[in-house]
């Protein structure tokens, strides 16, 4: 079977010949001990030097025409994976939710080295976080409504939801992300779904559950950067029963200060967090999921 660059130069040199009634003689004095694909290129590039502007342009769009359609079939058969999200509070497929959703699935997270709520925020489209007196306290904005306040009880229109339960202060808008399966940050108004203080939108993280039956298994990354800068995630699943599993998480996120303060002799902007989430799942029988 010929290969596809041999096929495409074929459909050339035929288009080539019946437009302008011949090919020049010495595209047909390549070398026999050359591979096929390259005689076919050789005769191509001689074509094309011989025959004049408008006819090369021609020539070149039915070319590519030909390689699309070779490789239609490949692109039809290609897909996205599925994401299920659960923004309208029902598990249904990105694609078919009836609001604007960004969502990353907890390996997109890892991949893209996502270990901050600024660096998610910062990858998002209408979507900004503003840091006032630590990285912990922070306002998030989405398509510009956001409420700045350096109040600890202040509330703001953008709803921060960690599985399901509202972190309603801004001191914890700006936690550490680790262990979770996906994130959701849905846009504008979602008052109905949601409740109160969710004008802008609403952020749902939603961290991975402990499964019953799936044996004990885990995960465990180090990092390092500059300031002496050290990233520890782990996890780890494990059942306690055939009805009962838990799941233990741990982050911590330690850096030497950026600047040096010469009149106190300290480093400031240090970084120090440390973050740990137990969950444990029960389930007597098919009609009945108690998480904890």
């Amino acid at each position: 079977m010929k290969s596809i660059i041999g096929r495409c130069v074929e459909v050339f040199v035929s288009f080539a010949e019946n437009s302008s009634g011949c090919v020049p003689e010495n595209a047909r004095r390549i070398s026999p001990s050359r591979s096929e694909d390259v005689q076919q290129i050789y005769i191509a590039e001689i074509i094309m030097s011989g025959i004049n502007s408008n006819l090369r342009a021609r020539t070149v769009s039915v070319l590519v025409g030909f390689v699309c359609t070779l490789a239609w079939p490949t692109i039809v058969f290609a897909q996205l994976e599925e994401i299920t999200v659960t923004a309208e509070k029902r598990q249904e497929s990105l694609q078919d939710v009836g609001v604007a959703v960004s969502a990353y699935t907890g390996d997109e997270l890892e991949k893209r080295s996502i270990r901050e709520a600024r660096d998610l925020f910062d990858r998002l489209p209408n979507v900004s976080m503003q840091s006032n007196s630590s990285d912990s306290q922070a306002q998030v904005s989405i398509r510009g409504l956001s409420f700045p306040t350096f109040v600890p009880t202040g509330v703001q229109p953008v709803g921060i939801f960690q599985d399901e339960i509202n972190l309603n202060s801004p001191q914890v808008t700006g936690l550490s992300l680790f262990d979770l399966e996906r994130v959701e940050v849905v846009r504008g108004p979602q008052n109905t779904l949601y409740g109160r203080n969710t004008t802008g939108g609403a952020v749902n993280y939603i961290s991975r559950k402990p499964k019953i039956g799936a044996g004990t298994s885990g995960r465990f990354s180090v990092g390092y950067g500059k300031n002496n800068q050290i990233d520890v995630d782990g996890a780890v699943g494990f059942d306690l029963s055939d009805t009962t599993a838990g799941r233990l998480a741990i982050s911590s996120r330690t850096r030497d200060g950026i600047y040096r303060n010469t009149f106190l002799n300290t480093d400031d902007t240090e970084r120090d967090k440390i973050g740990l989430r137990g969950q444990l799942l029960f389930e007597p029988n098919d009609g009945i999921i108690i998480a904890v």
